[in-house]
């Protein structure tokens, strides 16, 4: 018959239990030390939808940089330029019970930031999104076939925003989108005035997708990061 030297030996068990928690310690460590690093370095999303195509297809895995603005902690807070592409927040807050928060805490900790249980019953405005910057603060802007004018502050003239971003994208228009046209949103915008600390921002596919053409510009803080690089799939690799 066998015999376990940890039946007998009284300070083998403190050995291993003394192993068995630096173990864990060391685990949770790392689980914080990477929690950490998505929840202010960088963090990876995928892409779930058709709203960015053709630039950033759906099932696109890309990193993003989030944005601290209300910190007022410089190394937190990011610059948005035009033709940034940008990871919205939820646009309206989570109304939530405090145990489905501890919840979504929890899976939210061991899955990397990647997953919720509990999320809000609005799909279109309650969860993230990923949306491009075309007017920054101080730009007069209007739309016409669904392109958008630029003036920008202390300028004179119009160009569109192909002319004015230092990436050039491109747009699907109805006509190329994957979705049936007409659905209500315009293709053409009054001119509007962006203030101090808002952002017009639109999705690539300008046919089918829910942007500030209906919820109107929005202010610095409901800009949850900005997208830095698209690194899944390998053959779309890219600096955003």
């Amino acid at each position: 018959m066998a015999y376990n030297p940890y039946d007998f030996s009284f300070s083998l068990r403190k050995e291993f239990h003394k192993k068995v928690l630096f173990i864990i310690r060391i685990v949770l460590l790392i689980f914080i030390c990477m929690n950490l690093v998505l929840k202010f370095l960088v963090f990876p999303t995928r892409i779930t939808s058709e709203a960015m195509e053709p630039g950033l297809p759906k099932n696109s895995f890309i990193l993003v940089a989030p944005n601290y603005s209300s910190w007022n902690i410089s190394i937190f807070d990011r610059t948005f330029e035009r033709g940034s592409v940008v990871y919205l927040n939820p646009l309206i807050e989570d109304d939530l019970p405090f145990y489905k928060k501890a919840v979504n805490f929890l899976v939210s900790f061991f899955t990397f930031q990647q997953y919720r249980v509990f999320v809000p019953d609005n799909k279109i405005s309650g969860n993230p999104s990923l949306r491009r910057v075309v007017g920054i603060p101080g730009d007069s802007i209007y739309m016409k076939d669904y392109v958008v004018y630029i003036k920008p502050a202390g300028e004179k003239h119009f160009l569109t925003e192909f002319e004015l971003t230092p990436k050039m994208y491109e747009v699907l228009h109805p006509t190329d989108s994957k979705c049936p046209a007409n659905i209500g949103i315009p293709s053409q915008l009054d001119e509007i005035v962006l203030g101090e600390d808002e952002y017009f921002i639109l999705a690539d596919d300008r046919g089918t997708s829910v942007d500030s053409r209906l919820y109107g510009s929005i202010e610095k803080s409901k800009i949850g990061g900005k997208a830095l690089l698209l690194y899944f799939p390998v053959s779309a690799f890219g600096v955003l």
